[in-house]
């Protein structure tokens, strides 16, 4: 039986184009794009952590928040490695568990 648990948690969002990370499985794949480096860099200066979430339209290169499912999967950046071509990096991602995007309306 899964507990649910509700929590409030505001962590970086990388969008993942073409793959989905579940949790308690490792995912190897390459970073590139400004945005995603950016909260590749603040996860790492914090705890690691960060939301996961699958890209709508694969054809897009910088999608807005509105372009990702809204289901993702926390994950844990276990693995960084500077690719051979310029700001890329290869990272391995461990799923954590299952959330939701939380977008207060006051």
């Amino acid at each position: 039986m899964e507990k649910i648990i509700f929590t409030e948690r505001e962590l970086p969002v990388i969008a993942l184009r073409g793959l989905v990370l579940v949790p308690h499985t490792p995912l190897q794949f390459d970073v590139g794009r400004k945005q995603s480096l950016a909260a590749l860099k603040y996860a790492m200066e914090h705890d690691q952590m960060a939301f996961f979430s699958a890209q709508k339209d694969l054809a897009t290169e910088t999608p807005p928040i509105s372009d990702l499912y809204e289901i993702g999967t926390v994950g844990k950046i276990r693995h960084i490695i500077r690719s051979s071509e310029q700001d890329v990096f290869r990272v391995v991602v461990e799923g954590i568990c299952r959330a939701v995007v939380y977008q207060p309306t006051y």
